[in-house]
């Protein structure tokens, strides 16, 4: 998406993690979603996560650079959503600060909206 920033993480010169994120505003869009408080004011929204699973603990570590960008950035919102067929992906973000604000339902797909404030 275009305006989307990506922040990777190398280990010898190979990228074993990547992040895309948005800032809200490019989803005006996404008007239910942002009623349910997903999308917020001065906000980003975690468009892709992405891990080497042979590296234990990436997750955390790209959380860390997310973070970081947000405070350079002043973003004060990271939002996203998780597919409710994947309830292991939501236990993953409640672990790294992202809480569970309500769900969303479209055809067919259940999803968490879940953020993390700072």
């Amino acid at each position: 998406m275009k305006n989307s920033s990506v922040i990777s993480i190398q280990y010898r010169k190979r990228i074993i993690g990547f992040a895309v994120i948005t800032p809200n505003k490019l989803f005006k869009k996404y008007k239910d979603y942002k009623k349910k408080g997903g999308l917020k004011e001065n906000g980003l929204f975690l468009t892709s996560l992405c891990g080497n699973n042979k590296y234990k603990g990436i997750g955390p570590v790209i959380f860390k650079y997310l973070d970081q960008y947000a405070e350079e950035h002043n973003y004060r919102h990271i939002g996203l959503h998780v597919s409710k067929e994947r309830p292991w992906l939501k236990l993953f973000y409640e672990k790294n600060c992202f809480k569970n604000i309500d769900y969303l339902s479209k055809i067919n797909k259940d999803f968490f909206i879940m953020r993390k404030d700072y």
